[in-house]
């Protein structure tokens, strides 16, 4: 992989990349000229260094700078100035959407900082404006794959060898996950022809509704697609979830309808883990209250790795849910069952990827034995 070294010029704060060849020669500068994490710097001609927080990012040839310091302001004249370097949340909050440049030159400070959550953002930016270099592309891959989300990391890392990119450590992982794509796909598979061996059961609320995935607000990022298994009066619908890591505890999908469950007050569901060890899986509804819905989340099952489906019971009569009134202990039961207005399935992914499989999904009468 090629290193990217910065080297800030002391007038325009100019970034300059460098390939592993010169690293010895200028990482150190690099690292001495990275812009403050918390703070805004000032270097003056005779060497002192005055951390605060600039007033305002100086424009090149401005007479002055004035910086705001613990006890006050304190205004420099641009003559006893040599250097300024504006701290990386400082010139975060000042980017104009439209500079790519600057996009660019900040998702490489972000990286020297080991920010890459920032450096991240800033690359994607760029790559959805189609405003990135196949060189950046690789940096955009790498730092995808880096967190977690190995899916969006293959397109990337495809995306960069359809482009003629050459660098041997990318070909080198994109043929590894490649080769993890072909074993999980064929086990995906064998997955699915297992649905034959489920009980007959009728398509249910995975095949009758519309399953949302959950705002990523409070959810890592979620992909559903139906699938069709079997022929004639064996075709069957499973409903093929894809959970993303992310930063968020739970991948959640979505049922957004009108539902009276004082009768049908058990959710049930077949429920497949071939890819992810001790998944637990919870589900949450909404019901009406004076002034908003009241949200109330059960606890969760254990859903180990393996080849088999399992069936999941959730008993909406009992008071181990928790909501806002309980301040989130699992200890009281849903109100208003006759007007619910939201079902969530979810999935405690946290830092994974994988799949999951639901079939049978519905609501039934409750069963002695539910969960």
């Amino acid at each position: 992989m090629t290193l990217i070294v910065c080297l800030i010029s002391l007038q325009g704060a100019r970034l300059v990349a460098a390939d592993t060849e010169t690293e010895s020669e200028s990482t150190s500068e690099a690292q001495e000229e990275l812009p403050q994490k918390e703070r805004d710097l000032v270097v003056l001609t005779n060497g002192q260094e005055i951390e605060g927080r600039l007033r305002e990012l100086p424009d090149e040839g401005a007479e002055s700078i004035i910086l705001v310091v613990p006890d006050g302001e304190v205004e420099l004249s641009a003559k006893l100035v040599r250097a300024v370097r504006p701290s990386l949340d400082h010139r975060l909050e000042n980017l104009k959407p439209d500079d790519a440049k600057g996009h660019m030159e900040l998702a490489r400070y972000c990286m020297l900082a080991e920010r890459d959550e920032d450096a991240l953002r800033l690359l994607r930016i760029l790559h959805a404006r189609k405003e990135l270099s196949n060189r950046h592309l690789y940096l955009l891959a790498m730092l995808t794959d880096k967190s977690g989300s190995h899916t969006d990391a293959l397109a990337l890392y495809r995306l960069y060898k359809q482009k003629g990119g050459t660098n041997s450590q990318a070909l080198e992982r994109l043929a590894l996950m490649e080769k993890i794509e072909a074993v999980y796909n064929k086990k995906r598979q064998e997955a699915l022809e297992k649905t034959d061996s489920l009980p007959p059961i009728k398509d249910g609320e995975e095949a009758n509704r519309k399953w949302k995935s959950e705002n990523t607000r409070w959810s890592n990022s979620t992909k559903t697609q139906l699938i069709s298994q079997g022929s004639g009066k064996r075709t069957n619908k499973v409903l093929q979830v894809d959970v993303s890591s992310g930063e968020k505890d739970k991948a959640i999908i979505v049922l957004r309808d009108r539902f009276d469950l004082s009768m049908k007050n058990q959710l049930t569901f077949y429920v497949h883990n071939p890819d992810m060890k001790k998944l637990r899986v919870s589900i949450a509804v909404k019901s009406r209250g004076d002034t908003r819905p009241v949200y109330y989340e059960s606890r969760a099952n254990t859903l180990v790795k393996n080849d088999d489906w399992k069936m999941v019971n959730f008993d909406l009569t009992t008071q181990t849910f928790k909501s806002e009134a309980s301040k989130w202990a699992h200890k009281v039961g849903i109100e208003n069952l006759k007007d619910i207005s939201e079902v969530q399935i979810q999935f405690w992914n946290g830092k994974r990827s994988g799949t999951v499989l639901l079939d049978g999904i519905g609501f039934a009468a409750l069963a002695s034995d539910g969960m």
